[in-house]
């Protein structure tokens, strides 16, 4: 390596170079630009892009670049924000599962595009976002809105990052801290109902299997009979489903791992007479297919409505209107959900729990086993009053 001192002819070859190719602005950063085309009158357009260091600027010129080159407009003065936000699902979620696009695209067009994308990305103010915000929560949409602000923010945060944008206006805004209702789980006298009624109901296996098992939806749909190890009395989880296009269609678990379910007396003998049969799936339609959406659908209504058909028998013969029986609503998360107080009950640890449940993350199964410790130390203070009240 030769010294490069301000006195050789190459130190000022260099110089003129970068100079020419990055300029320093008074607020520091550094300054380049992309010549992206010539308008109708022959004058050059081009794109501006700031950064703090020389290398930073080289890498947000190269992806520019890239994204020039693939026809994607990233000029400052027209893309709308729903341009940008095509964009940010191009590069960030076009990979994803197809239940995870659906659901995206889903926010967007509903919720996101209606409200904000009719304006030039740059022209977005706080208070276009607030207002957006403070309106799904005023509408009681509070999951909704947590999801919108999330997306809005990743959205900016792609302009900023790209120098489409100056700064992500959305990155003041907070939510407030909403009081989530605990989630429906099944009682003593629901859970009766339900296998009373699973006796003689033609999907009554499935929602025992359900209820007795926390699997997904898309897991217990995908369940075969290699997957009942008998032996080991264990259920293997190891392939779930999407719907697409009402079909059911393979793939892997949420986690991407195999885990398994403790095969409990309770759905032992129903899983065995299911292996008894010539269909590979346990929970079929007539035709031996995986279950379509549709007819998973209307499977969980036949048997709801079936359990409030046999409750509506049982208030009948009750005179006193303080204990009429409510109806009986639930969906298959609610199965899920009952299982994983089973756990809790049952004196099974957080991580074990986690494992039987397929949890990605253990905060999933903390959350539910925190809102039991607190429903049993009011228990505790309840018994201890009535016991105080009636000394």
């Amino acid at each position: 390596f030769l010294p490069l001192t301000s006195g050789t002819n190459v130190y000022f070859i260099l110089r003129r170079y970068f100079m020419a190719k990055y300029k320093k602005r008074a607020d520091g950063r550094y300054q380049a630009s992309i010549l992206l085309g010539v308008n109708s009158e022959g004058k050059s357009i081009r794109k501006y892009i700031y950064a703090k260091t020389i290398s930073e600027l080289d890498s947000k010129l190269a992806e520019s670049k890239v994204l020039h080159s693939k026809g994607i407009d990233i000029s400052n003065n027209s893309m709308t924000f729903k341009e940008l936000g095509e964009l940010w699902f191009k590069l960030t979620k076009l990979n994803k599962e197809y239940n995870t696009k659906i659901g995206v695209q889903r926010i967007l067009k509903l919720h996101i595009y209606p409200a904000l994308g009719h304006y030039l990305a740059k022209n977005i103010k706080t208070y276009n976002v607030q207002d957006l915000i403070n309106l799904l929560i005023n509408k009681g949409y509070t999951d909704t809105s947590r999801k919108v602000l999330q997306y809005i923010k990743s959205i900016l945060d792609l302009g900023v990052q790209n120098d489409i944008l100056l700064k992500n206006v959305a990155k003041p805004i907070k939510l407030p801290t909403f009081n989530s209702e605990p989630r429906k789980i099944i009682n003593n006298f629901e859970r009766n109902i339900i296998e009373t009624v699973a006796r003689n109901h033609k999907h009554g296996d499935m929602i025992m299997t359900f209820l007795y098992t926390g699997m997904r939806r898309e897991e217990l749909i995908a369940l075969t009979k290699k997957d009942i190890d008998f032996k080991n009395n264990s259920i293997i989880v190891n392939k779930a489903i999407n719907f697409i296009h009402n079909q059911a269609v393979l793939k892997s678990t949420k986690t991407k791992k195999n885990r398994t379910i403790p095969l409990t007396t309770k759905i032992y003998k129903i899983l065995e007479r299911r292996c008894n049969q010539s269909d590979i799936y346990l929970f079929p339609m007539t035709n031996g297919k995986m279950m379509s959406e549709t007819s998973f659908s209307e499977a969980i209504l036949s048997f709801r409505k079936a359990c409030n058909e046999y409750i509506d028998k049982l208030n009948k013969n009750i005179k006193d209107k303080e204990n009429i029986n409510s109806p009986i609503y639930f969906t298959a998360y609610t199965f899920r959900h009952t299982f994983c107080t089973f756990l809790y009950y049952s004196g099974l640890g957080i991580k074990e729990a986690q494992e039987i449940m397929g949890h990605s993350s253990s905060k999933m199964t903390l959350d539910i086993y925190t809102h039991l410790d607190a429903e049993q130390k009011q228990n505790i203070t309840s018994k201890l009053n009535y016991y105080f009240n009636n000394f």
